[in-house]
């Protein structure tokens, strides 16, 4: 069983931008979950920034 931190920053011409943060848990019989958070900015000249927040659900089936 292992936890595993993601991190990654994306910054893109024009100011856009985004930021995303995961964790994911993995056990022995193939299952893996994680949940996470994303947040980006259009660089469009608005002050906006969007959220959002997701949980994946990961099965292995058959030999690992």
């Amino acid at each position: 069983m292992a936890v595993l931190l993601f991190a990654d920053i994306a910054i893109r011409e024009g100011g856009a931008y985004a930021l995303q943060l995961s964790a994911e848990r993995d056990f022995n019989n193939g299952l893996s979950l994680g949940p996470g958070i994303a947040l980006s900015h259009a660089g469009d000249g608005s002050n906006g920034v969007d959220v959002a927040i997701g949980m994946v659900i990961f099965k292995v089936f058959g030999s690992q």
